[in-house]
């Protein structure tokens, strides 16, 4: 093991290293909520699943089928910010956190804006009534009652 820490200290330097943890983590969880909604039928969202509300980059899928169809207006529909995915490979190779930051700010503005025009009614921004906050939270009342 040390062998291998070893051999990715001279390829990356410390900060890039410290993105690959971070990437390697988001990886997990990804393939955990892919594999948890394959096997379940349910959203691959783990956020979408735990609280019901969608996530900051929900629609982002749907936005670029529909751009691979050709339908750019749909596609902005579905998430406005979708074309910036493109740049973040880029955004974490510049070494400047403050791109990060900007980034993570605008989606969380764009989201907080999606929630208030959209929610609960208007794809991709429907509340999931089945989440796992409200089953807890049922189970919960029965025991207390």
């Amino acid at each position: 093991m040390r062998r291998y820490l070893n051999k990715m200290k001279r390829l990356f330097n410390e900060k890039q290293i410290k993105y690959l943890k971070i990437i390697g983590i988001l990886a997990a969880i990804g393939a955990v909520s892919v594999l948890f909604g394959f096997l379940t039928g349910r959203s691959i969202c783990l956020f979408y699943n735990v609280t019901g509300v969608p996530c900051p980059g929900c629609g982002m899928t749907r936005a670029f089928l529909h751009l691979l169809k050709g339908d750019i207006l749909h596609a902005f529909q579905y998430h406005p910010l979708f074309p910036l995915v493109i740049f973040i490979p880029f955004i974490f190779n510049s070494g400047k956190d403050r791109y990060v930051y900007i980034g993570a700010s605008l989606m969380v503005i764009v989201w907080i804006i999606r929630l208030r025009l959209y929610f609960p009614n208007v794809e991709p921004m429907i509340y999931k009534e089945d989440n796992f906050i409200s089953f807890f939270k049922s189970i919960i009342g029965q025991i207390i009652t």
